[in-house]
């Protein structure tokens, strides 16, 4: 299979083929792109690449060989793994120093290269980019560190500058969904989990294969259409939020994407929406709802979401919000007065 197992970012696996064909490796590269898009993979896949021991360089990993056998259940000695542990919240320098600096100078046990991997490159300290530096300013010419990142800048620009930067992008919905459908089978749910993924298989693989997921993405759209009722249903709204205070990036997310989608409907544009299997709720729940109060609730739920990162108070912050956008729906806030 080789690199025939990741989807998408076919420009990626191009260069790395490339790369593998000539036996031009650099010593470091850093795999950048959101979460769910396949960089830890084609870091493994690189990585059981780079120790391969197939005849023809253009079909490494060639997935049989002895060397790709142990790569592949994590047997192998030289490809070395830097993991976040449990218990931390980042990645410091006495890991880097335990785990990579104690080994990066012994040469290669089986292959030519030894590869090391750092699949939370975002949690890396200042601290451990430093230490990591003085090996990749003059890196032993068989080591190749492969980082993964959501974003070039949780790096230093030193570490940054001395790296091969390969950047991975949201693969289009009909990639996500043919992979689900190989997986998981066809359906509604396998389609929704597709468009909700934003383009992550990976995103779209945790909503199919977590029952609370479904069960969080269906009570935050109706919370949302029951702020078009009675002031009561604020209250049972905020409750809601404050109840699943650690899901509530995944719950904006859901609420702002099915009042993005009522404006298009509101707007004659449904071949635009997302959550297709609510249309008909949002049909109904739009005819009751101008345009501006949608647009107004929209606005007023983004700017919660980034005042999320504050230190705010969160159960009256939730209220106040709930409170605001049933007064959007029901064209009684401020942002209605002319």
């Amino acid at each position: 299979m080789g690199f025939d197992e990741l989807y998408g970012n076919e420009p990626v696996k191009k260069s790395l083929k490339k790369t593998l064909e000539t036996g031009h490796v650099s010593n470091s590269y850093v795999f950048e792109g959101m979460a769910g898009v396949g960089k830890r993979l084609c870091a493994d896949l690189f990585a059981q690449a780079l120790v391969c021991e197939g005849e023809f360089p253009k079909d490494r990993p060639c997935g049989t060989c002895p060397a790709c056998v142990k790569a592949r259940s994590r047997n192998h000695p030289d490809i070395i793994r830097l993991e976040q542990a449990a218990q931390k919240a980042s990645i410091g320098v006495d890991d880097v120093r335990e785990q990579i600096l104690s080994e990066v100078f012994l040469k290669p046990y089986l292959a030519s290269r030894r590869v090391f991997i750092i699949g939370d490159g975002d949690v890396l300290s200042p601290e451990a980019q430093n230490a990591l530096l003085k090996v990749l300013e003059e890196p032993p010419e068989y080591v190749t560190f492969l980082i993964c990142v959501t974003k070039q800048d949780k790096l230093l620009s030193t570490v940054l500058s001395r790296s091969c930067i390969m950047s991975f992008f949201p693969l289009p919905v009909e990639e996500v969904n043919r992979y689900l459908a190989m997986r998981f089978g066809g359906g509604e749910t396998v389609q929704l989990a597709a468009r909700l993924s934003q383009g992550s298989i990976g995103a779209a693989v945790a909503f199919l294969s977590d029952d609370s997921a479904g069960k969080l993405f269906e009570g935050s759209v109706e919370h949302v259409i029951a702020l078009n009722r009675d002031a009561a249903k604020v209250r049972e709204t905020a409750d809601f939020l404050i109840e699943e205070k650690e899901n509530i990036g995944e719950i904006t997310d859901f609420m702002l994407t099915f009042l993005r989608d009522c404006v298009f409907v509101k707007s004659g544009l449904e071949n635009r929406v997302i959550y297709d299997n609510k249309l008909s709720q949002m049909r109904v729940f739009t005819e009751g709802v101008s345009k501006k109060g949608l647009v107004l609730a929209f606005d007023r739920l983004t700017d919660f979401k980034l005042r999320l990162k504050q230190n705010l108070n969160y159960n009256a912050s939730v209220s106040e919000t709930m409170m605001r956008i049933w007064e959007d729906f029901h064209d009684k806030g401020s942002g209605h007065q002319v």
